[in-house]
């Protein structure tokens, strides 16, 4: 057991290193950081006691010399994302990784270098998934879903493409593997062969196999024997040359193969439940894995990898990243976990950040606002740790879809299921569900289930919640642990579906009614709803973009911004709305630089999924397929548009944006997964008791931004050196200030104590500290 004691010792040392590293990287602004998930291996490769793990999103790997994890991704290292296979070019040392739209990474352990020729290319459309790869000398052959191009690593070109259809036509190829004298290609018409002395580029050298007949998923080579898959007898069969023979292997692992291929002279096969090392020529068993058989939950099996440590096997999983299967005295055997920290899945429906924590809800609603019985449990960072909690913990509830903490104890919160109620958790155990038979809460019309759509907590620590297709669709569950629910009256009906909700400062509650605009209701001083008024795409009636709202947010002057799936607009009164013959229809913005009434509309129609406002009253705006967009407070001035093209964003499709206003890091939520990126604005403090620079001192070398944190909103500050003469000044970005190091000239300052002195609007609030600068 030795073995496996130090290798979980040295994962956890390495995961508790990153994790201080992750920590000061991330308070330099600008900084991206990947909250990717790593635990779906897609393929693996082993040399010299290093892993190479492929996953969705990204790449991680094991070092089983140092016993450590390194993890690449867009974010880091990678071109790209969805990774789809690896290679591996013994001649020149280095790691080919394959993505689903074509694109091409070589990895030679330092650096990467991409190739784009088959992504760029105008042909083969919608063909260009990269299946498989399987070098040979100084070529690296790439399977696609067109045919195999022939790429030579030496001259860094593509050097042919063969298409090896019927009569010329496209076909994909999954897999490809060499004898001696022939070179054959697994697809889905069978199995076709082709001598490695012939014009491979003309489909007339390639031959169907007949006898195999069709959807040849796998084929594999170990010196001169051929093993192949053959789908439609659930038997691997192989060849010397003449002829093909059934192996007559486990029939556990006849049927449904998720992987067959050669690895340092055995065959490797793996389906769901298991996996195997055969010997090539006796067809022995040297590795035989059994899921079922470990202690570890452990979901489907995805492939496999030969260790050149003696006793090692190494196996993927579609969920918990990899198995090391360990035999250390040649009978017992042990199973291992390892996995970088991430979250379980890349699924997200929204993110909630209560200052110390980020909660990811994962649940499903379908597009018509109906559960979409997903049980994907939910995830939790705190201090840049990932914990992956599953429905298990709280009795298999699903579709989890929002998160809110408790105003007056973090410790204590909750989670909306769509479908279920609420559910409540104190210091991270379920305590219970609060549904319609132990409170005050209304079922589904004509139904049991609860609907509960989102959070919003008021001034009070009442946290309010929608509560979808019922007559009482607006409830709030009180700090004394009761549950009021109130009606809409006639503005909604018991079949309609609701879901976000906002309470403003105005005492408002918005609700967002599928199709059908909003409904705001007025808070009155008891807490109870006094008056309601429907918003529609009418002039005079809230004038919005679209009766299909997305989104909405309040900002730092208590303005309301909307998204819709036709743009944004913004409500600059919201007190208006229930005032009697006041106007309170949005405003769509528009910059019309040239002032003859054509000017454009900010955001034209984006899909605009979520709306953020960080500590400095900017925006941020999620759009469904042009990516981020961070913009001045009014929204007239574009600060960034991130997009797959200019920043390490998964997609274009952002779901979601979540702002840690203590930090300032802003969580992106896309369809392919959670990445961040370091904001240079925090939240404003009440009074400035704590104000700190960082880093402090300032090292030789550094060339980020000095923070100036713990200030007053927008508060001035002032830079001096000892002597007392002004050297920069510059206004805060909501409650931090930046400073480059550099005077007015944009000459960096010389050495020694620099003193920032901070001032509120009116002075009178005032703060001062020291920087050490050291050059």
């Amino acid at each position: 057991m030795i073995p496996d004691m130090r290798l979980t010792i040295f994962a956890f040392l390495y995961l508790a290193f990153s994790t201080l590293g992750i920590a000061q990287a991330s308070s330099t602004i600008g900084v991206w950081l990947d909250h990717l998930p790593y635990g779906n291996i897609k393929d693996m490769v082993e040399r010299e006691k290093v892993l190479y793990c492929a996953t969705d999103q990204g790449l991680f790997v094991y070092d089983h010399n140092e016993l450590n994890i390194e993890r690449y991704s867009k974010v880091n290292a990678l071109s790209d994302v969805s990774l789809t296979c690896l290679g591996w070019s013994e001649q020149y040392q280095t790691l080919i990784i394959g993505y689903e739209n074509g694109n091409i990474d070589f990895f030679d352990g330092s650096d990467i270098e991409n190739m784009q020729d088959i992504k760029a290319s105008p042909s083969y459309t919608g063909l260009k998934q990269v299946n498989h790869i399987e070098t040979n000398g100084k070529y690296a052959y790439i399977c696609t879903n067109f045919g195999i191009v022939q790429y030579d690593m030496a001259r860094g070109i593509v050097e042919e493409t063969f298409v090896i259809g019927p009569n010329g036509v496209t076909l994909g190829v999954d897999q490809l593997a060499f004898s001696e004298d022939s070179i054959f290609a697994a697809t889905s018409l069978g199995l076709f062969a082709a001598n490695r002395n012939a014009p491979l580029l003309t489909f007339e050298s390639w031959n169907r196999i007949n006898s195999l007949g069709d959807d040849i998923p796998f084929v594999c080579s170990i010196d001169d024997r051929v093993f192949v898959y053959q789908d439609s007898s659930d038997e691997i069969l192989y060849s010397d040359g003449q002829g093909w023979t059934a192996s007559m292997l486990d029939p556990l692992f006849r049927g449904d193969l998720n992987d067959m291929r050669s690895d340092k002279g055995y065959l490797l096969i793996t389906n769901n439940f298991g996996s195997q090392a055969v010997e090539k020529d006796a067809l022995t068993i040297i590795q035989n894995f059994q899921a079922g058989t470990q202690s570890l939950d452990i979901p489907n099996l995805t492939c496999a990898a030969l260790s050149s440590s003696i006793g090692f096997y190494w196996i993927g999983t579609s969920g918990i990243g990899m198995i090391a299967w360990i035999k250390f005295d040649g009978v017992n055997s042990y199973a291992e976990q390892i996995l970088p920290n991430s979250p379980n899945q890349k699924f997200v429906i929204q993110m909630y950040h209560d200052d110390e924590r980020l909660f990811v809800a994962p649940g499903g609603i379908t597009g018509v606002w109906s559960p979409s019985f997903v049980d994907y449990g939910y995830y939790e960072l705190r201090e840049y740790n990932w914990t992956s909690h599953t429905s298990s913990e709280y009795n298999q509830y699903m579709d989890l879809v929002a998160f809110i903490t408790d105003p007056e104890d973090k410790d204590h919160y909750y989670a909306s299921s769509y479908g279920n109620g609420i559910l409540e958790f104190k210091d991270g155990d379920f305590v219970k569900l609060i549904n319609s038979e132990n409170s005050d809460m209304v079922p589904m019309s004509g139904g049991t289930e609860q609907r509960i759509g989102g959070f919003s907590a008021d001034e009070d620590g009442g946290i309010w919640f929608s509560n979808s297709q019922t007559e009482r669709p607006l409830g709030v569950l009180r700090q004394d642990g009761s549950i009021e629910m109130f009606s809409l009256g006639s503005l909604t009906s018991s079949s309609d579906a609701i879901k976000n909700i906002m309470y403003t400062t105005q005492d408002q509650v918005w609700l967002q009614v599928r199709n059908d605009g909003v409904v705001v209701a007025q808070i009155n001083e008891d807490g109870v709803v006094s008056d309601r008024k429907a918003l529609g795409t009418e002039e005079g009636f809230g004038n919005l973009p679209s009766g299909t709202v997305l989104s909405y947010a309040e900002d730092l002057d208590g303005e309301i911004w909307i998204g819709t799936i036709e743009g944004m607009a913004v409500l600059y009164s919201p007190q208006n709305i229930f005032e009697a013959e006041r106007n309170y229809d949005f405003q769509i913005i528009v910059i019309d630089e040239d002032g003859d009434g054509n000017g454009e509309r900010v955001l034209g129609t984006e899909i605009i999924n979520d709306i953020e406002v960080d500590g400095s009253n900017k925006k941020w705006f999620a759009t469904g397929s042009s990516g981020v967009f961070y913009t001045s407070e009014n929204g007239k001035e574009q600060i960034y548009n991130f997009t797959i093209d200019n920043s390490p964003l998964p997609s274009n499709n952002i779901l979601d944006i979540e702002i840690d206003d203590v930090t300032g890091m802003v969580y992106f939520a896309t369809d392919q997964g959670i990445v961040s990126f370091q904001g240079g604005a925090t939240e404003g403090v009440g009074n400035m008791v704590d104000v700190f620079a960082y880093p402090n001192p300032v090292e030789p070398g550094y060339e980020g931004p000095i923070l100036i944190r713990g200030l007053v909103t927008n508060a001035q500050v002032k830079i001096t050196d000892i002597e007392g003469n002004i050297v920069y000044e510059t206004i805060a970005e909501g409650g931090q200030a930046l400073w480059s190091g550099k005077s007015f000239s944009g000459q960096r300052v010389k050495s020694g104590v620099y003193l920032a002195y901070i001032t509120n609007d009116d002075g009178s609030a005032t703060a001062v500290t020291k920087i050490m600068i050291i050059n």
